[in-house]
């Protein structure tokens, strides 16, 4: 996996770009898991509901598609510095 960020073009959120088949994996790999645990398990910690959705790696926190995104400048990028950044298919691949 590549280290680059992408930033929305609308409110600026900065996202860890990842590809479409690594956002694929991910959410196979987290419905494994949360099929996994026992219902109360998955009330208590999710509320009931499966979370992990290809479409979460493709729309920003405002709404925004991933077209809607470029590259980070080192200034965003130092800005999120410590903080946890949320992944974001990159704006070139095509999501569904």
């Amino acid at each position: 996996m590549s280290g680059r960020s992408l930033t929305c073009k609308g409110c600026g959120w900065v996202y860890f770009g990842v590809s479409r088949r690594f956002a694929i994996e991910q959410t196979h790999s987290f419905a494994e898991y949360y099929n996994s645990l026992t219902e109360y398990q998955r009330k208590q910690w999710y509320g009931g509901r499966q979370i992990s959705l290809l479409r979460n790696y493709a729309r920003c926190r405002c709404g925004r598609p991933n077209t809607q995104f470029r590259d980070s400048t080192a200034a965003e990028i130092q800005r999120v510095y410590g903080c946890t950044v949320s992944s974001m298919i990159y704006p070139e691949e095509k999501v569904i």
